[in-house]
């Protein structure tokens, strides 16, 4: 192989190997910052939607303040608007939630919310008869059921959220790993391209000098030789022919 061919190759086997590696490191980071980036928005989605969905249910409790102090219209209405937005985003949640402990407690979510809506279907009775703070105090005991499922699911997410940061370190774990990788391939690539360099070119070229300063010094024959066929070989077999015709020092 020509030596102009062993140094080319010497360096296209280390672009190689440093163009995978990286390509891998680059790869691996993608897919972990994907993978998070799905899990944050989701969580995040999600978390807002519970919030959502617990702002509405507390609507319960400033209608039944209303109703006590006589705005019944007022009351009614705000009751009426709660269920209208609970519902939406409970639903849009049971929708992207995929989880089945957290379908499990939305299903609770709506068995509890739908028996209070029961309850204010009962109110027209209770105002009739003139008993609207019992009527509250059963609408404030089916909202503090509700609540406790919201509060439940709530604490689904945050646990959920605390499983997200172990995987955050896993995945920061993962993307370190190919870095590593790439750096502990240039550093071998880099010795094994140092010994073929030092064994195929300067040892050999070492050797000459030597070889030619024995003979020009000390009138030893020049005699080396190269298992290769490379321009090292041809200039040592050129030195060759020239020490026959040169006289040696004397």
């Amino acid at each position: 192989m020509r030596l102009k061919l062993k140094i080319t190759f010497g360096f296209f086997i280390i672009a190689i190997m440093l163009f995978i590696a990286g390509a891998w490191s680059i790869v691996q980071v993608k897919s972990a910052q994907s993978f998070l980036e799905e899990l944050l928005n989701n969580n995040l989605q999600k978390n807002l939607s519970s919030l959502h969905i617990y702002e509405s249910l507390k609507k319960n409790y400033e209608a039944g303040i209303l109703l006590s102090t006589g705005k019944i219209k007022e009351g009614k209405t705000l009751l009426a608007k709660s269920d209208s937005l609970f519902n939406v985003t409970l639903q849009r949640l049971n929708g992207v939630e995929k989880d089945k402990a957290g379908k499990e407690i939305i299903h609770k979510i709506f068995a509890s919310h739908s028996e209070l809506v029961n309850v204010k279907k009962t109110f027209s009775d209770y105002y009739a008869k003139g008993e609207i703070s019992i009527f509250i105090s059963r609408l404030y005991f089916s909202v503090k059921k509700v609540e406790s499922n919201i509060k439940e699911l709530q604490l689904f997410y945050i646990k959920k959220m605390e499983n997200l940061k172990i995987k955050i370190g896993e995945s920061e774990d993962k993307s370190i790993t190919p870095g590593l990788v790439a750096m502990s391939a240039a550093i071998l690539f880099a010795l094994l391209f140092s010994f073929f360099v030092n064994h195929y070119i300067v040892t050999p070229i070492i050797t000459i000098r030597k070889k030619v300063d024995d003979f020009t010094e000390k009138g030893i024959p020049y005699e080396y030789d190269l298992e290769s066929q490379d321009e090292i070989a041809e200039l040592s077999e050129s030195i060759r022919i020239l020490s026959t015709r040169v006289p040696p020092k004397e």
